[in-house]
């Protein structure tokens, strides 16, 4: 909220809209400096005059993404635990109908600091930070990345470069007037910068312990069971050849020259399907989101009683019923970009590595099966071969590992590996093998870590 009231000063027009102050109206029992939230819905805008101002004295350049949240979790505030700012756990808030918190707020291009961002980021940063404070609790001298934003540089797409630079001072706490303002840690920390006397202010989700910025963690994406899911749907949809004919392809702005000036974000069949490939996506309600744009796009660019309006509907509708059908009950199963399903990239033998490796086609970890402790991986032979390598080297992401099993049992051409010694190398690569049964030999630098998982 504090950072929100921060942007909302910047353009001040944007008080006067329905995505004002949303903390003015929370309850007061207890401060909510940083709060958890779910996307319910998204719609855009454009700039247009007397909604966001471009008219004002600070115009808003860039079209408003307007996010329909609700509020599901709540911080614990501690005063006494050495940080300026709660600790970066929520406790869920259970609501009914009649209790459920739900507000609106605009995203736009600005220079203004982020005040939303996705949960997992936000809570690895900031614990990081806290660890790199070590017992002792201080960051003075810590050494960190920031990010701004070079609006100088003439590119469609602007990007947050990287700034190296130092903790120099944490800010105490100031009283804030507003209630849900206080122990934010917002613009807590004064960072300088190397071989200059720049100084600038910066809030401790904003950004990156130096040593550990690559290892951030991607976000969340689509399992490949769910990707084939939502695969099938749209063919069955793109049956229909008045959908394929209409839906599937970006509209034609040559004949229709005003659909951009009319259609902030335009959405089509094949556009979903690049982002499935692309693993744009990070859950299957983004899906039907963009689904639903596609209709609403139809209904806001042509007259409601359409035939090609009546016809975006029903496809929404259809789409939402086979959702509803094969997708619904998989929303909780999350894919990983390091990844669920591993591939073999290269097989050969221990004991005769002079002979051909034996074909093996891939180990796959079902995403249904994740936080089993029974779980394991199993071998495939495609040849239907049960003389399986004694070595193997598995792509895990960008990374490989190399490893051989320590036990066998073969049943019905599949090798079960129960507890292999595995040699792992990169971050990605020991997430991607959490929840199975391996003793890791993990090389970081030159020092190698053993542990059992």
């Amino acid at each position: 909220p504090r950072a929100h009231s921060d942007t909302l000063q910047a353009y001040p027009i944007c008080n006067n809209s329905s995505t004002g102050a949303p903390w003015k109206s929370w309850p007061t029992s207890n401060q909510w400096p940083i709060v958890q939230c779910e996307v319910k819905d998204i719609r855009y805008r454009f700039p247009y005059n007397g909604h966001f101002g471009r008219g004002s004295s600070n115009p808003i350049e860039s079209i408003i993404m307007i996010l329909s949240l609700e509020l599901t979790g709540v911080p614990l505030i501690d005063p006494d635990r050495g940080f300026v700012w709660p600790k970066p756990e929520f406790v869920s808030r259970t609501s009914t109908r009649s209790s459920a918190i739900l507000f609106e707020v605009s995203l736009f291009s600005s220079g203004e600091a982020d005040f939303i961002l996705p949960l997992g980021l936000y809570q690895w940063r900031v614990r990081q930070l806290e660890k790199a404070a070590g017992v002792n609790k201080c960051l003075i001298g810590v050494n960190v990345t920031d990010f701004y934003l070079d609006r100088e540089k003439e590119k469609e797409d602007l990007r947050l470069d990287p700034f190296e630079s130092q903790i120099g001072v944490v800010n105490s706490v100031e009283e804030e007037d507003e209630f849900h303002f206080q122990h934010s840690g917002c613009n807590s920390l004064m960072i300088s910068y190397p071989d200059t006397v720049d100084t600038s202010i910066a809030s401790p989700w904003e950004i990156s312990v130096s040593d550990q910025k690559y290892n951030c963690p991607l976000p969340p994406c689509l399992t490949d069971a769910q990707k084939d899911i939502v695969s099938a749907i749209l063919n069955k949809l793109e049956e229909d050849q008045y959908v394929s004919q209409t839906f599937s392809a970006p509209v034609d702005t040559r004949q229709f020259v005003d659909y951009d000036q009319m259609i902030e974000v335009p959405m089509y069949i094949s556009k979903i399907r690049e982002r499935l490939k692309n693993d744009y996506y990070t859950n299957i309600y983004s899906v039907r989101s963009d689904m639903k744009l596609i209709r609403d796009n139809c209904l806001k660019y042509n007259k409601i009683d359409s035939d090609v309006s009546r016809e975006a509907t029903n496809l929404f509708r259809t789409f939402s019923e086979l959702f509803h059908e094969k997708l619904h009950d998989s929303a909780t199963q999350i894919g990983s970009r390091q990844s669920l399903d591993l591939k073999i990239a290269e097989a050969s033998s221990r004991e005769s590595p002079d002979s051909e490796a034996t074909p093996v086609s891939e180990i796959k970890r079902s995403s249904q099966r994740m936080g089993s402790p029974e779980s394991q991986i199993s071998i495939a032979d495609s040849s239907g071969n049960n003389d399986l390598p004694r070595e193997f080297r598995v792509k895990v992401g960008n990374d490989y590992v190399t490893g051989s099993p320590d036990e066998d049992t073969i049943t019905n051409n599949q090798e079960t590996v129960s507890s292999p010694e595995v040699e792992a190398s990169g971050a990605g690569s020991i997430d991607s093998l959490l929840h199975r049964d391996f003793n890791l030999l993990v090389k970081v630098g030159n020092h190698v870590i053993k542990s059992q998982h």
